[in-house]
């Protein structure tokens, strides 16, 4: 994606439908030797793409054809109303204004003229685009239109953000950067701006459950889809004037490493969407399970002793999905969060509140009184787990200072001084108690501090169990998990009364060891599909992380019980015969007691509910 803070310029490529314009011909004649031009450059783009070109380079291809075929139909409609002067400026809008095109993208164009446009140049011009079969949205404005439009439509002026030349009154067109481009942001229009683009994310999030790790993604307008990435350079030049990821990095809200993730991850996206374009035959944006298998084999995956290609390529998808997520949630919050004003400041809307520890809550954001946050969470990484834990108790949100000093000094709990530390341990089950755990926990993973402090959870980030029953990946069920419990303390559902009851009777530490035994009852995943036998491994795993931990024999106990015998009761209510003296006598030698009955009978609703939607 271009930078949206500086003019765009078109994509350079040969002028080879040039020579069409040197000669005499008729619209027939014209409009078959261009289409077989055209057939023959997209074949040479599909030969690339296959060959392994990289997807950038791709979408890059095929914005400069289109730019190409525009161009000549333009001027060849020129030659034929006998005109010297366009009247106009033609500019590409939306994904084609940030040369993103993909091989059946839709194409945006804006006919933008002084005044009255040249109607009849702009209908031939748009006759013969629809003729070679391209697909258009367009648009013609006067510049008083564009003004208005700009100002009154929040989606006008998104897809105006991104105007690029592509032929006509080059004048016009810097007439239009100049006023309708990032100049024009007032303080107000860039509040309500921010506003309404944070307000359509968390929309769109939400019509996808706002998971990224779903079975059946949607490549451009999911959680970690390409609009993700759009809308964090939206939200970076509206509030940062930072329209780049490389600007991003000058304003200090990426690292250089996350750079380099969001770059990889685009590239990665847009050639998967140019992959199921070409297989689909047509626009398509959703990498539904009949064509997954098809993508990945086409994108070079091959299947190992342990996964199936189509689960690598899964694998890679998420992983880069959520690189992209995570940077349109980082620039999200920096660009929707207002710094807080000093302590001592009379001109505040809510005074800053002094909590513990050094940290401050201000309009439902905690951050800490000390600059050098970073210096502090080195000195004392318990700071790491207390901001959750005291952002949790007063309802805030970290601050993006906060969240990204974080991120930074994750790797502090990366010891085993501190994965033994009681303190830390005392923190850590704090989380675990909490009426609401899993948005902690989330948060958490997504910090990169769950996997520091309990390094055998990594491996089930992203990790893919490519069947119809788990919709989720392996982590992302286990969230799914937490919450399915969680949410029985809340449910007014009949049928779930018993389980309500048990749940309500947990002690905050009994929720803890429930909680926890569900972040553990999956890590033996990774052995790969078709093995039954992950339970026994995801105990032997969870021994040592207990022993870490410093739990009780008996804590340890119901921890094992729980993990190794998670899939059991699912197991005998569908295959066993219940009433049978002998399976209820060799279940109750496995269970042992009737807390850990109850505990493991709430466990399992909770894997069970996670599985899908």
């Amino acid at each position: 994606m271009a930078d949206l803070s500086q003019p765009t310029q078109a994509p350079s490529a040969p002028r080879s439908f040039a020579s069409l314009l040197d000669r005499s011909y008729s619209r027939a004649e014209f409009l078959q030797h261009l289409k077989a031009l055209i057939a023959t450059a997209q074949e040479r783009i599909r030969y690339e793409h296959e060959g392994g070109m990289r997807g950038r380079n791709v979408v890059r291809h095929l914005t400069a054809l289109v730019d190409d075929v525009v161009r000549t139909i333009f001027n060849y409609c020129l030659q034929q109303q006998k005109m010297t002067d366009p009247q106009c400026v033609v500019l590409a809008l939306g994904g084609y204004g940030r040369g993103e095109l993909n091989p059946h993208s839709d194409i945006d164009l804006m006919f933008l003229s002084p005044k009255e446009p040249p109607d009849t140049l702009i209908r031939e011009t748009l006759y013969l685009l629809w003729d070679v079969g391209y697909t258009l949205g367009h648009s013609v404005r006067s510049r008083r239109d564009a003004i208005k439009m700009a100002h009154n439509d929040l989606s006008t002026h998104t897809a105006m953000l991104e105007g690029r030349y592509i032929e006509g009154d080059q004048e016009l067109f810097q007439w239009f950067q100049d006023e309708i481009g990032h100049r024009r942001f007032t303080q107000r229009r860039r509040q309500s701006f921010v506003r309404q683009k944070a307000e359509e994310c968390q929309q769109r999030h939400g019509a996808f459950a706002h998971t990224v790790n779903q079975m059946e993604p949607n490549i451009k307008e999911g959680p970690g889809g390409l609009r993700d990435y759009h809308n964090a350079l939206w939200l970076g030049l509206a509030a940062f004037e930072a329209g780049s990821l490389d600007k991003l990095v000058d304003r200090g809200l990426l690292r250089q490493d996350e750079r380099q993730a969001a770059e990889e991850a685009l590239d990665f996206l847009f050639r998967a969407r140019n992959a199921l374009h070409y297989l689909s035959g047509r626009k398509n944006d959703l990498l539904s399970v009949d064509v997954q298998e098809k993508i990945a084999a086409e994108l070079g995956f091959e299947p190992d002793a342990h996964k199936l290609a189509v689960e690598h390529f899964l694998k890679a998808y998420y992983v880069h999905a959520n690189s992209i997520h995570d940077l349109c949630l980082i620039v999200q919050d920096a660009a929707t969060h207002a710094p807080a004003p000093p302590l001592g400041s009379w001109f505040t809307f809510k005074r800053p509140k002094l909590v513990e520890a050094g940290f401050v809550v201000t309009d439902g954001y905690l951050s800490h009184t000390d600059e050098t946050i970073e210096t502090q969470l080195t000195a004392n990484p318990l700071l790491l787990l207390q901001a959750f834990v005291i952002a949790n108790h007063h309802g805030a949100k970290l601050s993006p200072d906060l969240s990204r000093a974080i991120r930074n000094q994750a790797s502090l709990l990366a010891t085993e001084s501190m994965r033994r530390s009681p303190e830390v341990k005392k923190l850590f089950f704090q989380i675990l108690g909490q009426k609401h755990a899993a948005p902690t926990l989330r948060a958490l993973h997504r910090h990169g501090i769950l996997e520091a402090y309990i390094p055998e959870f990594a491996p089930l980030t992203c990790l893919v169990q490519y069947d119809l029953y788990h919709r989720y990946t392996v982590e992302e069920h286990t969230f799914h998990c937490i919450e399915a419990l969680e949410c029985l303390g809340d449910t007014t559902d009949v049928s779930l009364r018993t389980l309500a009851e048990l749940y309500e009777r947990l002690t905050p530490h009994d929720k803890a060891l429930i909680t926890l035994a569900l972040v553990l009852h999956d890590l033996g995943k990774d052995v790969g599909p078709g093995h039954a036998s992950h339970v026994y491994r995801s105990g032997e795993l969870s021994t040592p992380i207990c022993e870490r931990l410093g739990l009780s024999e008996a804590e340890d106990q119901l921890i094992q019980v729980l993990v190794v015998n998670h899939l059991v009761m699912n197991h005998l209510a569908q295959r066993r015969d219940i009433t049978d003296v002998k399976v209820i006598s060799d279940f109750a030698d496995v269970v042992g007691s009737v807390p850990h009955l109850e505990q493991l009978y709430l466990l399992t609703f909770a894997d069970t509910s996670g599985v899908g939607p």
